[in-house]
């Protein structure tokens, strides 16, 4: 999990663009997206994101979640 990664999402928090700081498995998860996106390691990667990207990744995650919960 990445500390650069947290600390743009404290962030986005903190400017009320997220609706609570994702969890650990979310945050695990939000990585993998931002390494698959910009083909960086994450914290290199998440320079690269505006803050309206990295929101889009973040609501992504949280969304193929619930749908995991809700077949599950």
């Amino acid at each position: 999990m990445s500390r650069v990664v947290l600390e743009r999402l404290t962030l986005l928090l903190f400017n009320k663009a997220l609706e609570g700081i994702p969890d650990h498995d979310e945050r695990v998860e939000i990585d993998r997206e931002i390494e698959h996106v910009t083909h960086k390691y994450c914290d290199e990667g998440v320079k690269q994101l505006t803050d309206e990207q990295l929101k889009e990744i973040v609501e992504r995650v949280r969304r193929r979640k619930k749908k995991v919960e809700v077949y599950a």
